[in-house]
């Protein structure tokens, strides 16, 4: 299989995208219960369809330093290893189509301190470079939090 299927959404103006084969499905955000003692990165917890799903804040996780101007709208719901998790963004962008060959992965300091979670760059038309995050280091990240 030689091209990846990504779906696209931004997280303060920068955009990011994850494989479409974890994706579970896109909803809009719903009211969440919050967790005590969680992390800062970590929203809460919904009910989807009777199963708890861990709600992540992506703005925290990729530490976005600017100050949020909209709140997130949309959640993107991804399965990990039998978890249900949650990653709430502004917006949810397009869907892209990509050969494998045209995946940067040697990601260094370009995407302003969220490379922990980024395994590779996708180039998008005029230049502009897309994190594809790593939906293994994001729930990692948690997990060791």
């Amino acid at each position: 299989h030689d091209e990846i299927q990504l779906v696209s959404f931004f997280v303060e103006k920068v955009e990011y995208s994850l494989p479409i084969t974890i994706i579970q499905e896109v909803i809009r955000v719903v009211p969440w219960t919050k967790l005590p003692k969680a992390p800062p990165f970590v929203a809460g917890v919904i009910n989807l369809r009777g199963r708890v799903t861990l709600l992540l804040t992506l703005r925290k996780m990729l530490h976005c330093k600017i100050p949020p101007k909209q709140q997130d709208r949309f959640i993107v719901v991804c399965r990990h290893k039998g978890l249900q998790v949650g990653f709430l963004v502004d917006a949810v962008a397009t869907m892209y189509k990509v050969a494998r060959q045209n995946i940067e992965l040697n990601v260094d300091t370009r995407m302003g301190g969220a490379e922990d979670y980024v395994m590779g760059l996708i180039k998008a038309a005029g230049e502009r470079l897309i994190g594809i995050l790593s939906i293994d280091s994001l729930v990692e990240g948690v997990a060791l939090s």
